[in-house]
């Protein structure tokens, strides 16, 4: 929610690492919350639970690998990814974060994978 209400951290590491236009990149940092509240409420709703959780999974693949290029590269910019509640600059703790989020993803697709009602 945070990054709804004060969007300019994002826009911020955005522009550190993605070189197209301003426009873009405004583009990114304003759909990328309103998308991951939306699956959130998804989620919650559980409808289309398997794809969903696929969308939300393949969605934290994607931070936990930004986060190690983030990580690698040196970027020092705080993305705001959880408001002023805990740090999210890029490093260990935000890998570790990121990793924790995407195994607990894929462990809710597997146990979905092995239910006969999912769907």
């Amino acid at each position: 929610m945070s990054k709804i209400l004060d969007p300019q951290p994002m826009l911020e590491t955005i522009k550190a690492v993605v070189n197209v236009s301003e426009e873009l990149q405004i583009a990114a940092a304003t759909l990328l919350p309103l998308i991951e509240i939306t699956l959130g409420v998804i989620l919650l709703l559980r409808i289309k639970e398997k794809e969903t959780v696929i969308a939300v999974t393949v969605l934290f693949l994607f931070f936990f690998l930004f986060s190690i290029y983030g990580t690698v590269v040196g970027l020092e910019n705080d993305c705001g990814c959880f408001g002023k509640a805990v740090e999210s600059g890029f490093g260990i703790g935000m890998v570790l974060r990121n990793f924790l989020f995407l195994a607990l993803s894929l462990f809710v697709l597997i146990k979905l994978e092995k239910s006969p009602s999912a769907g």
